[in-house]
């Protein structure tokens, strides 16, 4: 008497083996698109910062009524490295609350302090700002903003997160690609 061979029923540990690999890399990518995700939000959230940094600092600059004839108060030139990884220093006067006078000068630094100690805050330690008078403007009413802040840095290390001379010379950054800059100007 011959016997019937009944077909398999289930599945064999290759099939499950061959699954879980499928299953896994799936994992693997979505895990890839979360952490990519994630990266873009917080290059979002920064330029977001950085435009309300700019437009603070741009509208201290423009209440400051006093300061009608020039800008040169309002100028702040310095290194991003010497700026980076430290809070801005204190003024020598304190320009808030009722009743306190100061003169354009005292505002200017004030203003200066006030909006380093917001980029130091929002944009990271790292956060630097570059305020200029734009050489092409003759009365000397217009000014240059820049902030700049460390991007985390990229899977791919061949990738460059910043376009070369996206930051002003004055900052020194050539040699960093995780440094963003952005610019504003501000006229009076």
């Amino acid at each position: 008497m011959l016997m019937r061979r009944r077909p398999a029923k289930g599945v064999t540990l290759l099939e499950v083996l061959v699954a879980l690999v499928v299953a896994s890399v799936g994992l693997m990518a979505l895990a890839s698109l979360q952490a990519r995700a994630l990266r873009y939000t917080q290059v979002s959230l920064r330029k977001v910062q950085a435009q309300m940094l700019a437009e603070e600092f741009l509208e201290r600059m423009r209440a400051n009524t006093l300061a009608s004839s020039d800008l040169d108060h309002y100028v702040f030139i310095a290194p991003y490295l010497s700026q980076a990884g430290q809070p801005p220093p204190v003024p020598g006067k304190s320009c808030e609350g009722a009743g306190v006078v100061c003169s354009v000068q005292e505002m200017g630094a004030f203003d200066l302090f006030e909006v380093r100690h917001l980029v130091h805050e929002l944009l990271g330690p790292d956060g630097a700002l570059l305020a200029r008078l734009d050489a092409s403007d003759a009365d000397g009413k217009t000014l240059d903003l820049w902030l700049a802040w460390r991007e985390p840095r990229p899977a791919d290390p061949d990738a460059a997160l910043r376009p070369a001379g996206e930051c002003p010379a004055e900052l020194a950054v050539d040699a960093d690609i995780t440094v963003r800059c952005q610019r504003w100007r501000g006229r009076r």
